[in-house]
């Protein structure tokens, strides 16, 4: 499937889950084909990925979506080492550490809507820093620096979670 979205030599790539399934050694081969591919014709790649290490194998910028809305955006470094919304942190925080010492995961509390989207946050019913607030006013995105984008009402109060 590669091979044949490669043939026409496109500017931009779309690649929706381009490893999954794959064993791990085929799946590093995969993503370092495609940062190889990416870095020599100069195409555009956008990744649609649930696994972020593959992600961050590849990928420069990053999007987190949480019920179908980008809910933080920044360069993929910054996100994976200082994630700013709340679902950000706790999808981070779910993901078992690669070295060192086995820790508890930390699980997400509730379920994701399914269905409607409730009224306000959609992320409110499942987040710690939640205030009333959250269920009734939809945040937009609020630009917290240059390069980083986060839609929640705490991130224009500066508040740090």
């Amino acid at each position: 499937m590669i091979a044949i979205a490669l043939a026409g030599q496109p500017e931009l790539l779309i690649a929706d889950e381009p490893t999954t399934a794959l064993d791990a050694t085929v799946q590093a081969q995969i993503l370092l084909l495609l940062k190889q591919i990416q870095r020599d014709t100069g195409m555009a790649l956008v990744m649609i990925s649930h696994d972020l290490a593959a992600v961050a194998a590849v990928c420069d910028r990053l999007c987190v979506m949480y019920a179908g809305r980008i809910v933080e955006e920044a360069p993929t470094r910054a996100l994976l080492t200082d994630p700013q919304h709340p679902y950000t942190r706790d999808l981070i925080g779910a993901i078992p550490p690669s070295d060192g010492p086995r820790t508890r995961l930390t699980s997400i509390p509730g379920a994701p809507p399914h269905g409607l989207v409730p009224s306000g946050c959609a992320y409110a019913p499942r987040c710690r820093s939640a205030d009333a607030r959250c269920s009734n006013i939809e945040p937009g995105p609020t630009k917290v620096s240059s390069q980083r984008v986060v839609r929640c009402i705490h991130a224009s109060e500066g508040v740090r979670w």
